[in-house]
Protein backbone atom coordinates (compact mmCIF):
# COMPACT_ATOMS: atom_id res chain seq x y z
CA UNK A 1 0.00 0.00 0.00
CA UNK A 2 2.91 2.37 0.73
CA UNK A 3 4.19 1.85 -2.81
CA UNK A 4 0.74 2.58 -4.30
CA UNK A 5 0.25 5.63 -2.07
CA UNK A 6 3.63 6.98 -3.17
CA UNK A 7 2.72 6.71 -6.84
CA UNK A 8 -0.68 8.29 -6.16
CA UNK A 9 1.00 11.22 -4.41
CA UNK A 10 3.49 11.45 -7.27
CA UNK A 11 0.70 11.57 -9.89
CA UNK A 12 -1.12 14.27 -7.91
CA UNK A 13 2.09 16.28 -7.64
CA UNK A 14 2.65 16.16 -11.39
CA UNK A 15 -1.00 17.13 -11.92
CA UNK A 16 -0.59 20.23 -9.76
CA UNK A 17 2.64 21.22 -11.54
CA UNK A 18 1.04 20.52 -14.93
CA UNK A 19 -1.80 22.88 -13.99
CA UNK A 20 0.79 25.62 -13.47
CA UNK A 21 2.18 24.86 -16.93
CA UNK A 22 -1.32 24.99 -18.45
CA UNK A 23 -2.02 28.36 -16.85
CA UNK A 24 1.30 29.73 -18.13
CA UNK A 25 0.45 28.54 -21.64
CA UNK A 26 -3.06 29.99 -21.52
CA UNK A 27 -1.63 33.34 -20.40
CA UNK A 28 0.85 33.35 -23.28
CA UNK A 29 -1.83 32.28 -25.80
CA UNK A 30 -4.18 35.01 -24.59
CA UNK A 31 -1.46 37.67 -24.56
CA UNK A 32 -0.29 36.78 -28.08
CA UNK A 33 -3.85 36.50 -29.40
CA UNK A 34 -3.19 33.09 -30.98
CA UNK A 35 -6.83 31.99 -30.82
CA UNK A 36 -7.92 35.20 -32.51
CA UNK A 37 -5.29 34.77 -35.20
CA UNK A 38 -6.51 31.23 -35.81
CA UNK A 39 -10.16 32.29 -36.00
CA UNK A 40 -9.31 35.05 -38.46
CA UNK A 41 -7.45 32.54 -40.65
CA UNK A 42 -10.46 30.20 -40.63
CA UNK A 43 -12.91 32.94 -41.65
CA UNK A 44 -10.49 34.30 -44.25
CA UNK A 45 -9.99 30.88 -45.83
CA UNK A 46 -13.73 30.16 -45.62
CA UNK A 47 -14.70 33.31 -47.50
CA UNK A 48 -11.91 32.99 -50.05
CA UNK A 49 -12.95 29.41 -50.86
CA UNK A 50 -16.75 29.55 -50.68
CA UNK A 51 -17.84 33.14 -51.26
CA UNK A 52 -16.27 34.02 -54.58
CA UNK A 53 -19.62 33.85 -56.42
CA UNK A 54 -21.42 36.37 -54.21
CA UNK A 55 -18.35 38.21 -52.82
CA UNK A 56 -16.24 38.50 -55.96
CA UNK A 57 -13.66 41.03 -54.75
CA UNK A 58 -11.36 41.23 -51.76
CA UNK A 59 -12.96 44.34 -50.33
CA UNK A 60 -16.37 42.64 -50.13
CA UNK A 61 -14.89 39.56 -48.47
CA UNK A 62 -13.01 41.80 -46.03
CA UNK A 63 -16.25 43.57 -45.12
CA UNK A 64 -17.97 40.22 -44.55
CA UNK A 65 -15.07 38.99 -42.41
CA UNK A 66 -15.31 42.14 -40.28
CA UNK A 67 -19.04 41.62 -39.85
CA UNK A 68 -18.41 38.08 -38.60
CA UNK A 69 -15.37 38.65 -36.41
CA UNK A 70 -15.67 42.13 -34.92
CA UNK A 71 -17.32 42.82 -31.60
CA UNK A 72 -19.55 45.83 -32.36
CA UNK A 73 -18.93 47.28 -28.88
CA UNK A 74 -15.14 47.12 -29.05
CA UNK A 75 -13.00 50.17 -29.68
CA UNK A 76 -10.31 48.52 -31.78
CA UNK A 77 -11.32 45.78 -34.15
CA UNK A 78 -9.94 44.70 -37.51
CA UNK A 79 -8.27 47.26 -39.71
CA UNK A 80 -10.68 48.73 -42.22
CA UNK A 81 -8.15 49.68 -44.89
CA UNK A 82 -8.36 47.62 -48.06
CA UNK A 83 -4.55 47.47 -48.05
CA UNK A 84 -4.79 45.26 -44.96
CA UNK A 85 -7.11 42.64 -46.40
CA UNK A 86 -4.74 39.81 -45.51
CA UNK A 87 -7.00 39.28 -42.46
CA UNK A 88 -4.49 40.88 -40.15
CA UNK A 89 -5.00 42.58 -36.79
CA UNK A 90 -6.00 39.35 -35.04
CA UNK A 91 -4.53 40.41 -31.71
CA UNK A 92 -6.95 43.30 -31.39
CA UNK A 93 -9.24 43.08 -28.40
CA UNK A 94 -12.36 43.58 -30.49
CA UNK A 95 -12.07 40.34 -32.46
CA UNK A 96 -13.90 37.23 -31.31
CA UNK A 97 -11.59 34.32 -30.53
CA UNK A 98 -14.32 31.79 -31.29
CA UNK A 99 -17.58 32.06 -33.21
CA UNK A 100 -20.32 29.49 -33.68
CA UNK A 101 -21.56 28.19 -37.01
CA UNK A 102 -24.87 29.96 -36.44
CA UNK A 103 -23.11 33.28 -35.87
CA UNK A 104 -21.08 32.86 -39.08
CA UNK A 105 -24.11 32.09 -41.23
CA UNK A 106 -26.32 34.78 -39.73
CA UNK A 107 -23.69 37.51 -40.01
CA UNK A 108 -22.99 36.44 -43.57
CA UNK A 109 -26.64 36.54 -44.65
CA UNK A 110 -27.14 39.86 -42.89
CA UNK A 111 -24.09 41.47 -44.48
CA UNK A 112 -24.92 44.02 -47.16
CA UNK A 113 -21.90 42.81 -49.10
CA UNK A 114 -23.56 39.40 -49.51
CA UNK A 115 -26.92 40.63 -50.77
CA UNK A 116 -26.67 38.47 -53.89
CA UNK A 117 -26.45 35.38 -51.68
CA UNK A 118 -29.85 36.08 -50.11
CA UNK A 119 -31.35 37.00 -53.48
CA UNK A 120 -31.34 33.34 -54.51
CA UNK A 121 -34.34 31.08 -54.05
CA UNK A 122 -34.69 29.61 -50.58
CA UNK A 123 -33.65 26.14 -51.76
CA UNK A 124 -30.55 27.54 -53.47
CA UNK A 125 -29.79 29.63 -50.41
CA UNK A 126 -30.06 26.58 -48.16
CA UNK A 127 -27.78 24.58 -50.45
CA UNK A 128 -25.21 27.38 -50.37
CA UNK A 129 -25.40 27.66 -46.58
CA UNK A 130 -24.92 23.90 -46.26
CA UNK A 131 -21.80 24.14 -48.43
CA UNK A 132 -20.43 26.99 -46.32
CA UNK A 133 -21.28 25.11 -43.11
CA UNK A 134 -19.40 22.00 -44.25
CA UNK A 135 -16.33 24.05 -45.14
CA UNK A 136 -16.46 25.89 -41.82
CA UNK A 137 -16.53 22.55 -39.99
CA UNK A 138 -13.62 21.31 -42.09
CA UNK A 139 -11.43 24.37 -41.49
CA UNK A 140 -12.33 24.62 -37.81
CA UNK A 141 -11.48 20.95 -37.25
CA UNK A 142 -8.19 21.33 -39.10
CA UNK A 143 -7.28 24.41 -37.07
CA UNK A 144 -8.23 22.67 -33.81
CA UNK A 145 -6.13 19.60 -34.62
CA UNK A 146 -3.15 21.74 -35.58
CA UNK A 147 -3.51 23.88 -32.47
CA UNK A 148 -3.66 20.79 -30.23
CA UNK A 149 -0.45 19.43 -31.75
CA UNK A 150 1.30 22.74 -31.24
CA UNK A 151 -0.10 23.11 -27.72
CA UNK A 152 1.23 19.67 -26.75
CA UNK A 153 4.71 20.66 -27.92
CA UNK A 154 4.49 24.00 -26.11
CA UNK A 155 3.28 22.19 -22.99
CA UNK A 156 6.27 19.83 -23.01
CA UNK A 157 8.74 22.66 -23.58
CA UNK A 158 7.12 24.74 -20.85
CA UNK A 159 7.11 21.73 -18.52
CA UNK A 160 10.84 21.27 -19.08
CA UNK A 161 11.47 24.98 -18.47
CA UNK A 162 9.45 24.92 -15.23
CA UNK A 163 11.25 21.78 -14.05
CA UNK A 164 14.65 23.36 -14.71
CA UNK A 165 13.84 26.71 -13.10
CA UNK A 166 11.95 25.36 -10.09
CA UNK A 167 14.33 22.37 -9.69
CA UNK A 168 11.74 19.60 -10.01
CA UNK A 169 13.50 16.26 -9.85
CA UNK A 170 10.79 13.62 -10.21
CA UNK A 171 12.91 10.77 -8.89
CA UNK A 172 13.81 12.77 -5.78
CA UNK A 173 10.11 13.52 -5.20
CA UNK A 174 9.13 9.87 -5.60
CA UNK A 175 11.91 8.73 -3.27
CA UNK A 176 10.72 11.25 -0.68
CA UNK A 177 7.20 9.81 -0.84
CA UNK A 178 8.52 6.25 -0.48
CA UNK A 179 10.43 7.04 2.73
CA UNK A 180 8.10 9.66 4.25
CA UNK A 181 4.56 8.37 4.91
CA UNK A 182 3.47 11.69 6.42
CA UNK A 183 4.50 13.62 3.30
CA UNK A 184 2.73 11.35 0.85
CA UNK A 185 -0.40 11.25 3.01
CA UNK A 186 -0.35 15.04 3.20
CA UNK A 187 -0.27 15.30 -0.60
CA UNK A 188 -3.12 12.81 -0.98
CA UNK A 189 -5.26 14.73 1.52
CA UNK A 190 -4.48 18.22 0.21
CA UNK A 191 -4.88 17.63 -3.54
CA UNK A 192 -8.47 16.92 -4.53
CA UNK A 193 -8.96 14.65 -7.53
CA UNK A 194 -11.57 16.28 -9.82
CA UNK A 195 -14.42 14.33 -11.33
CA UNK A 196 -14.15 12.99 -14.87
CA UNK A 197 -13.60 15.79 -17.42
CA UNK A 198 -13.39 18.39 -14.63
CA UNK A 199 -9.68 18.81 -15.21
CA UNK A 200 -10.26 19.45 -18.90
CA UNK A 201 -12.95 22.00 -18.06
CA UNK A 202 -10.64 23.69 -15.58
CA UNK A 203 -7.90 23.97 -18.19
CA UNK A 204 -10.12 25.43 -20.88
CA UNK A 205 -10.18 29.16 -21.47
CA UNK A 206 -13.45 30.29 -19.91
CA UNK A 207 -13.05 34.03 -20.13
CA UNK A 208 -15.32 34.41 -23.14
CA UNK A 209 -14.49 36.18 -26.36
CA UNK A 210 -15.93 39.47 -25.18
CA UNK A 211 -13.37 40.02 -22.41
CA UNK A 212 -10.33 42.15 -23.12
CA UNK A 213 -6.84 40.72 -23.37
CA UNK A 214 -5.63 42.83 -20.46
CA UNK A 215 -8.34 41.70 -18.07
CA UNK A 216 -7.94 38.09 -19.19
CA UNK A 217 -4.17 38.09 -18.69
CA UNK A 218 -4.58 39.65 -15.24
CA UNK A 219 -7.03 36.91 -14.26
CA UNK A 220 -4.67 34.23 -15.55
CA UNK A 221 -1.80 35.71 -13.54
CA UNK A 222 -3.94 35.61 -10.41
CA UNK A 223 -4.68 31.93 -11.09
CA UNK A 224 -0.98 31.21 -11.57
CA UNK A 225 -0.17 32.88 -8.26
CA UNK A 226 -2.86 30.84 -6.51
CA UNK A 227 -1.57 27.60 -8.04
CA UNK A 228 2.02 28.45 -7.08
CA UNK A 229 0.84 29.11 -3.53
CA UNK A 230 -0.76 25.67 -3.60
CA UNK A 231 2.52 24.12 -4.77
CA UNK A 232 4.38 25.91 -1.97
CA UNK A 233 1.83 24.69 0.58
CA UNK A 234 2.52 21.09 -0.41
CA UNK A 235 6.10 21.40 0.94
CA UNK A 236 7.56 19.43 -1.95
CA UNK A 237 11.29 18.58 -2.14
CA UNK A 238 11.89 21.11 -4.92
CA UNK A 239 13.42 24.54 -5.23
CA UNK A 240 16.73 26.28 -4.37
CA UNK A 241 17.35 24.22 -1.22
CA UNK A 242 18.25 21.20 -3.36
CA UNK A 243 21.07 20.31 -5.72
CA UNK A 244 22.20 21.93 -8.01
CA UNK A 245 20.40 25.21 -7.27
CA UNK A 246 22.06 25.38 -3.87
CA UNK A 247 25.40 25.79 -5.70
CA UNK A 248 24.02 28.69 -7.69
CA UNK A 249 22.58 30.73 -4.82
CA UNK A 250 24.13 29.51 -1.57
CA UNK A 251 27.59 29.97 -0.04
CA UNK A 252 29.55 27.02 1.35
CA UNK A 253 28.41 27.61 4.92
CA UNK A 254 24.75 27.36 3.94
CA UNK A 255 25.43 24.29 1.78
CA UNK A 256 27.09 22.55 4.72
CA UNK A 257 23.86 23.00 6.71
CA UNK A 258 21.65 21.81 3.85
CA UNK A 259 19.39 18.81 4.17
CA UNK A 260 20.38 17.68 0.67
CA UNK A 261 23.51 15.45 0.82
CA UNK A 262 24.60 16.58 -2.64
CA UNK A 263 24.64 20.20 -1.49
CA UNK A 264 26.88 19.23 1.44
CA UNK A 265 29.15 16.58 0.01
CA UNK A 266 29.55 17.10 -3.74
CA UNK A 267 33.15 17.97 -4.64
CA UNK A 268 34.91 18.84 -7.86
CA UNK A 269 35.18 15.18 -8.87
CA UNK A 270 31.53 14.31 -8.31
CA UNK A 271 29.91 17.64 -9.17
CA UNK A 272 29.83 17.20 -12.95
CA UNK A 273 28.46 13.61 -12.96
CA UNK A 274 25.88 14.58 -10.33
CA UNK A 275 24.82 17.56 -12.42
CA UNK A 276 24.53 15.43 -15.58
CA UNK A 277 22.35 12.91 -13.73
CA UNK A 278 20.21 15.71 -12.29
CA UNK A 279 19.75 17.23 -15.75
CA UNK A 280 18.53 13.92 -17.19
CA UNK A 281 16.07 13.41 -14.33
CA UNK A 282 14.73 16.97 -14.57
CA UNK A 283 14.32 16.76 -18.35
CA UNK A 284 12.33 13.54 -17.99
CA UNK A 285 10.25 15.15 -15.23
CA UNK A 286 9.56 18.12 -17.49
CA UNK A 287 8.37 15.76 -20.23
CA UNK A 288 6.04 14.08 -17.75
CA UNK A 289 4.67 17.43 -16.55
CA UNK A 290 4.12 18.42 -20.17
CA UNK A 291 1.65 15.55 -20.59
CA UNK A 292 -0.87 17.82 -18.88
CA UNK A 293 -3.02 17.93 -15.77
CA UNK A 294 -5.93 15.95 -17.32
CA UNK A 295 -3.58 13.03 -18.00
CA UNK A 296 -2.17 12.96 -14.47
CA UNK A 297 -5.53 13.44 -12.79
CA UNK A 298 -6.79 10.49 -14.82
CA UNK A 299 -3.82 8.43 -13.63
CA UNK A 300 -4.53 9.54 -10.07
CA UNK A 301 -8.21 8.52 -10.37
CA UNK A 302 -7.19 5.06 -11.52
CA UNK A 303 -4.64 4.66 -8.75
CA UNK A 304 -7.17 5.92 -6.19
CA UNK A 305 -9.70 3.35 -7.43
CA UNK A 306 -7.15 0.56 -7.02
CA UNK A 307 -6.21 1.93 -3.60
CA UNK A 308 -9.86 1.94 -2.52
CA UNK A 309 -10.39 -1.58 -3.84
CA UNK A 310 -7.43 -2.74 -1.77
CA UNK A 311 -8.89 -1.16 1.34
CA UNK A 312 -7.15 2.20 1.38
CA UNK A 313 -8.70 5.33 2.86
CA UNK A 314 -10.60 7.15 0.79
CA UNK A 315 -8.92 26.77 -13.11
CA UNK A 316 -12.34 27.46 -24.00
CA UNK A 317 -13.81 30.17 -24.69
CA UNK A 318 -17.55 30.48 -24.84
CA UNK A 319 -18.71 30.49 -28.42
CA UNK A 320 -20.41 33.68 -29.50
CA UNK A 321 -24.13 33.58 -30.16
CA UNK A 322 -25.78 30.34 -30.99
CA UNK A 323 -25.03 26.69 -31.58
CA UNK A 324 -22.71 24.92 -34.00
CA UNK A 325 -25.18 22.04 -34.49
CA UNK A 326 -22.34 20.01 -35.95
CA UNK A 327 -23.15 16.60 -34.49
CA UNK A 328 -26.82 16.35 -35.42
CA UNK A 329 -27.79 16.55 -39.13
CA UNK A 330 -31.42 17.22 -38.22
CA UNK A 331 -30.44 20.08 -35.91
CA UNK A 332 -28.24 21.56 -38.64
CA UNK A 333 -31.06 21.30 -41.19
CA UNK A 334 -33.38 23.15 -38.81
CA UNK A 335 -30.72 25.76 -38.11
CA UNK A 336 -30.02 26.48 -41.77
CA UNK A 337 -33.73 26.44 -42.65
CA UNK A 338 -34.31 29.03 -39.92
CA UNK A 339 -31.40 31.22 -41.06
CA UNK A 340 -32.49 31.02 -44.70
CA UNK A 341 -36.07 31.92 -43.78
CA UNK A 342 -34.91 34.84 -41.62
CA UNK A 343 -32.60 36.08 -44.36
CA UNK A 344 -35.35 35.95 -47.01
CA UNK A 345 -37.82 37.68 -44.69
CA UNK A 346 -35.32 40.41 -43.84
CA UNK A 347 -34.49 40.93 -47.50
CA UNK A 348 -38.19 41.17 -48.40
CA UNK A 349 -38.79 43.82 -45.74
CA UNK A 350 -35.74 45.76 -46.85
CA UNK A 351 -36.88 45.93 -50.52
CA UNK A 352 -38.52 49.25 -51.43
CA UNK A 353 -42.25 49.04 -52.02
CA UNK A 354 -43.38 49.75 -55.64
Amino acid sequence: MAFLDSFLAFALTLAVLATVVTLLLETAIRFLGLKRQGQVKVIGRLLDETAKDFLPDGAARWAAAKAILENPFADNGMAAAQAQQEYSGAKAQGIYADVSLEHVLRRLTESSAAASLVAQTKDDLKAELHRIARKYDEYSSALSANFKRQAQLWSILTGIAVALVVNVDGLRILESYLVDPALRQSIIEKVQIPADNAAEATNQDSSGENSSNGAGVAAQIDQIKAQLAKVNDLALPIGPAYFPHCYLSWDKERRDDSGDPLCRDADAATLLPAFALWLVKVLVTGLLIGLGAPFWYDVARRLAAVRTALGGKGSGEVQHRGSDATDDPEAREKLIDSIAADAKATAAVAQPQP
